[in-house]
């Protein structure tokens, strides 16, 4: 007979922690990759960084970049005997932040934040320079002009917190190495828990990958209610290409060493 016993065991114990701890990993990492796709996607669309023809392509070789792999490279590189070790910059501050639920948000976010540059910066593109040009004319400073653009923006941010939020929850390479390594549990490894058990547990796995899938609802919801009534159309034939903010000579290098180092 039909039974909630599976999503009730699924709501108790490590494998509630392992939910709970996916969605508030997911809703941090959405706004950090807020903050660095977008500052990325600007410094690459509105400014004259250096090689900023490269960006784009480098953020699509991110993405071919397994999450596992990541994880894993930065187990090697802070762990007693390895790579820092080696150059004598052990530093067992840095293992401890790694091998903990900062290190887990840490690698999650530099593993999808080309979601959230490649959703940003494809609007900023299409955005062009009236709407900062408009409040400038009007006396507005950068906070006037960052109150006038980013809700214009609005559709974009919204789908890049989708993506980022659906794609970390889902994840299973950080989950099974780096948050197990760290015994923090996570969703996506309470399923595969689930199943290597003997006996397996099928249905407990099921309800686990049930609530998994319903927790994309949360940022479709609070898309559908942002953008609810309201129009976001932008682009015309009038749209002009941004004029590109001129950085000095030390900036210029001081960012593009900062965006080439990430």
């Amino acid at each position: 007979w039909f039974t909630l016993s599976n999503l009730t065991q699924a709501f108790q114990g490590h494998t509630f922690l392992g939910l709970f701890n996916s969605l508030w990993v997911s809703a941090v990492v959405c706004v950090l990759d807020l903050v660095i796709g977008g500052a990325v996607a600007w410094l690459s669309m509105r400014t004259t960084i250096g090689g900023r023809r490269i960006w784009p392509g480098m953020m699509w070789g991110l993405l071919l970049v397994p999450t596992w792999l990541m994880a894993q490279g930065w187990q090697y590189l802070t762990e007693p005997d390895g790579v820092l070790s080696q150059f004598g910059l052990y530093s067992p501050l840095v293992h401890h932040i790694i091998f903990s639920p900062i290190g887990v948000v840490l690698v999650d976010s530099l593993a999808t934040a080309p979601y959230a540059y490649l959703t940003l910066s494809a609007a900023l593109g299409g955005l062009g320079s009236q709407f900062e040009e408009a409040v400038r004319v009007h006396g507005g400073g950068r906070v006037a002009t960052f109150r006038v653009v980013v809700p214009v923006l609005a559709p974009a941010v919204l789908a890049s917190v989708a993506l980022v939020f659906v794609e970390t929850m889902s994840d299973y390479g950080v989950a099974s190495t780096l948050a197990y390594q760290s015994r923090f549990p996570m969703a996506t490894y309470g399923i595969y828990q689930a199943i290597d058990n003997l006996p397996a547990q099928f249905p407990v796995a099921g309800a686990i990958s049930i609530l998994l899938l319903a927790s994309a609802a949360i940022p479709l919801a609070l898309q559908s209610r942002v953008t609810r009534g309201r129009s976001y159309a932008i682009l015309s034939g009038r749209t002009r290409p941004a004029t590109r903010y001129r950085l000095g000579r030390a900036g210029k290098w001081s960012l593009t060493s900062v965006v080439g180092v990430f």
